[in-house]
This record gives C-alpha cells, sequence and structure tokens, in this order.
C-alpha cells in the first residue's frame, strides 16, 4: 500500500510540474479539443500562459504547429531581461526541421521562444506570456499545437483545432452529388 501511494504522489507531482504553461485558442484558455472548430480561412489567436508554477530560469520551449495551417506573428510579453521568438518554416532545410521530425513531430512550422528571467532563482510564470501568434487555417483536417520543452523531452500543452468545409461547400457537395444520381 505504501509503494501505491508512493506512485500516485509521484504522478500527481509531474502532473502539477506540466500544468506550468498552458495554450491559449482566442482567449480560452485551454479550452477542450472538442470546442475549436474553424472553417478553412478562418483565423485564431493563439497566446501562451502560465499559471504561477515555478519553471526554469532560461525557457526556451517550441510551439510546433502540425498540420494544414500557417502561423505567423507573435510577441513575447513575458517581463523578463531577454525575451524573443523566432518563426521556423521547417519545411525550407533550416537546422531545426531534421531535429523536430526525428522525434516525431511532422511539423510545418515552429516558434522557438526565449524566456529569460535574469535571477538566480526559478521564476514563477504568471499571465501572458506570449501573445498574438496568429493561426491562419489553410485546408480541412486538423491542426496540432504542441508546446513542449526545448529538447522536446517534456510537452507542457497540446491543443488541436478541427478544421470543417464551409456550408457552401457542404451545399455543392450534395448539389453534385444529386446531378450524379439523376443522371443514371
Amino acid at each position: 500500500m505504501k509503494n501505491v501511494l508512493i506512485v500516485f504522489a509521484v504522478l500527481a507531482t509531474a502532473s502539477v510540474a506540466n500544468a506550468a504553461l498552458l495554450i491559449s485558442v482566442d482567449g480560452r484558455i485551454n479550452p477542450p479539443d472538442t470546442e475549436i472548430i474553424l472553417k478553412p480561412s478562418e483565423t485564431v489567436v493563439i497566446d501562451i500562459h502560465g499559471d504561477g508554477q515555478t519553471a526554469p530560469t532560461n525557457l526556451t520551449p517550441w510551439l510546433i504547429v502540425q498540420g494544414p495551417g500557417t502561423a505567423s506573428g507573435g510577441v513575447v510579453t513575458y517581463p523578463g531581461t531577454l525575451k524573443s521568438i523566432a518563426l521556423y518554416n521547417l519545411g525550407d532545410g533550416s537546422g531545426n526541421v531534421e531535429w523536430i521530425n526525428s522525434e516525431g513531430y511532422n511539423a510545418g512550422q515552429a516558434y522557438y521562444v526565449e524566456l529569460v528571467d535574469g535571477t538566480a532563482t526559478p521564476p514563477a510564470y504568471m499571465g501572458k506570456l506570449v501573445d498574438e501568434i496568429l493561426l491562419h487555417c489553410d485546408a480541412i483536417g486538423d491542426v496540432t499545437l504542441t508546446w513542449a520543452s526545448a529538447d522536446l523531452s517534456e510537452v507542457y500543452d497540446t491543443q488541436v483545432i478541427h478544421q470543417i468545409p464551409e456550408p457552401i461547400t457542404f451545399a455543392l457537395l450534395g448539389l453534385g452529388g444529386l446531378f450524379l444520381r439523376r443522371r443514371k
């Protein structure tokens, strides 16, 4: 029984550590995946939030975009001493494409974010850390956003955005089906 309690304590600690950094879609922090549905050509705003959990002094994670979507923009709002954000188009042969894809991410784009506190004690990242990343939906299918540590060993948060056809597309497909059926 004692061993079971120790295992639960370790698992609870790990889940608290992973809860420190969360993805926000259009202002909704960590919404359920089933609630994020877009039409092709629509755009959403992606933000990264901290919930006050202690994190490393130098946080340099990746936001990886997988699927038929295009990211642009992005501003680091964390008030640390060094803060930067860089967008990599991973299909252009940049040095990080092979590394990220070798870890199992079939990514089209990824943001590399540097949040450096500059103090000796680990900071508690609180509030909005990264703001105004625009995600434009390019086609029907799911876009997966993964917020992970710099070495991709720890995933902080994952968000799935479902892209569905516009109603006019459904109507045209239905009409085409009727005409084909009528022809026979």
